[in-house]
């Protein structure tokens, strides 16, 4: 497993050993089984399953009014991963929840409280080392699952004092090093790291992962109030001024944190064999960061570029040769869509590069939460067809998609991701190839605005019209949308075989998922906002 270490390997038996109560025993070795089947292709592991969530249940009931002990947060730990792994629903969210909760109460944030120089305890150092890649991990679900939701973290960053990992090799050695704790500003977090000198590749991962989330939340200013480069609640709305500030920001930081990479971590378009052995956890962290970098660029350039989207598909009207003469006069992108189509694009085109350069089968030590990347990587060459700079060539895109597509395949097959995920893209897919032969009328798309995900947004906005109206001087082009007329939603019944999973709304005309459509604008894609089709591609 390469996606996260939670054990010392060289003292695993010893710990196993000493573990005096068979609940937690049998909790802690049936959940290891399970993540070793899933590994595996054996396909069916329901009874270790079972067992597993039975013993996890059994050995919280004996604590009563005790902290849980580790071996049980690890064992919940790697269950709730198979749980996320198949889908950011209620019982995984809930169960990541349970994580944090027994996380915050064996104190895992404040393991490097005051600490301020390397453990020479060896004994010591094993185990502090095992919280904080506990820890960690959760971080890492808990980012993931939240950016999937589009909801807070449940993990507190202002007060998180528990080191990054060190490298896995030194912890195995039983050799102690120095690092830091992650600072919340990610313009400072990538020199707090640097600085420490620790190189291990899962702390440098989640500082990028940070800052992606950071990204994350300007992306989606409809859902988020919050000071987006240290995660604290405001009450004081955001200015054209200060979203666009921290966006250069965070910008910048990703330039200098991408330069400040160890160099071994740097892919630098080299054939990754993924191979048994002494380079396997190499190439998998190379391939993992390679990868998040990429969808740190597409968070930080998403409003730009969906903006710019819905101004396009907005315009768009029958081809007549008056309005195409009409339109070949538009300038239907500025200075600043073109900048930022052009990192959005390159940051997908540098994610089929590395999937291409690496051996077909690396989905299996890569983390598959990547497979909602990939996802988005593929959206973005399906709308780049359509509604993207003029330079965009249109074979290379779908060559682009071909490859994106025979990925995500590789993971639904081996991790069991959702299907959701295939689904959703052969409906934009499918949606995107109707836009050019029907008529989306400019007036109607500004007087039919569906809501976003939920229809309980204070705005009713979706993202894009969201930020045109309450930063318009970010991208000095954009259309002005007035608030949505008012209208009736009901939520349509989330049959598998006739629409994918997530937030469907259904306006009181029908929404037919056979390929017809009565009516059509552009924020109404076949029951999905634009903008959640083309970024919600997680697995709800």
């Amino acid at each position: 497993m390469t996606a996260f270490s939670l054990f010392h390997r060289p003292t695993f038996a010893a710990k196993v050993s000493s573990i005096s109560s068979s609940s937690q025993q049998r909790a802690l070795l049936a959940s290891i089984h399970v993540q070793a089947m899933e590994m595996s292709d054996v396909l069916s592991h329901d009874h270790f399953r079972k067992l597993a969530e039975e013993s996890i249940e059994e050995a919280l009931s004996e604590c009563l009014d005790e902290s849980p002990p580790l071996c049980i947060l690890q064992a919940l730990i790697l269950t709730t991963f198979q749980q996320l792994t198949n889908g950011v629903r209620g019982r995984s969210w809930r169960a990541l929840h349970t994580c944090v909760s027994v996380a915050y109460d064996l104190h895992l944030h404040l393991v490097d409280k005051n600490v301020t120089t390397r453990n020479s305890n060896e004994t010591e150092f094993i185990l502090q080392e095992e919280k904080r890649r506990a820890w960690w991990t959760l971080w890492e679900f808990d980012v993931f699952a939240s950016t999937i939701r589009k909801l807070p973290t449940a993990i507190d960053w202002a007060n998180n004092e528990t080191w990054l990992p060190v490298d896995d090799d030194l912890w195995f050695s039983n050799t102690s090093a120095i690092s830091c704790t992650l600072n919340p500003d990610p313009a400072v977090a990538w020199k707090e790291l640097k600085k420490s000198g620790n190189q291990g590749s899962k702390s440098w991962f989640i500082v990028i992962n940070a800052l992606m989330r950071c990204g994350h939340t300007i992306a989606f200013p409809s859902v988020y109030s919050c000071d987006t480069l240290h995660g604290e609640v405001s009450s004081v709305p955001e200015t054209s001024r200060t979203v666009q500030s921290n966006l250069d920001v965070l910008s910048n930081s990703l330039y200098c944190l991408s330069s400040a990479l160890p160099n071994y971590l740097s892919y630098n378009g080299e054939f990754l064999n993924f191979l048994p052995g002494r380079y396997l956890h190499n190439d998998s962290a190379k391939h993992s960061i390679h990868v998040m970098m990429n969808l740190c660029r597409f968070m930080l350039y998403h409003l730009i570029v969906f903006n710019s989207t819905y101004r396009n598909l907005g315009v768009a009207s029958t081809p007549s040769s008056e309005n195409l003469a009409s339109a070949a006069s538009l300038d239907r992108f500025s200075s600043l869509d073109n900048a930022a189509w052009n990192v959005y694009l390159t940051a997908a085109s540098e994610i089929v590069t590395i999937i291409r350069n690496s051996s077909p089968k690396h989905v299996r030590y890569v983390n598959p939460f990547f497979s909602s990347t990939i996802w988005l990587a593929a959206a973005a060459q399906i709308i780049s067809r359509k509604v993207g700079p003029d330079y965009v060539n249109p074979r290379v895109a779908e060559s682009n998609l071909d490859v994106l597509q025979t990925n995500l395949a590789a993971y639904v097959s081996f991790w069991r991701v959702p299907g959701t995920l295939q689904q959703k893209l052969n409906v934009l897919n499918a949606r995107m190839e109707t836009v050019g032969g029907q008529v989306l009328n400019s007036e109607a798309f500004r007087s039919q605005t569906p809501p976003n995900e939920t229809n309980i947004r204070l705005s009713g906005m979706n993202d894009a019209q969201y930020f045109n109206r309450r930063f318009p001087n970010i991208a000095t082009s954009a259309m002005q949308y007035p608030a949505p007329a008012s209208q009736t939603f009901s939520v349509p019944s989330t049959n598998h075989s006739q629409a994918p999973n997530g937030s469907v709304w259904a306006t009181q005309q029908s929404l037919n998922f056979d390929g017809t459509i009565p009516d059509m604008t552009p924020s109404n894609i076949w029951g999905y906002g634009l903008d959640d089709l083309l970024i919600y591609g997680g697995f709800e």
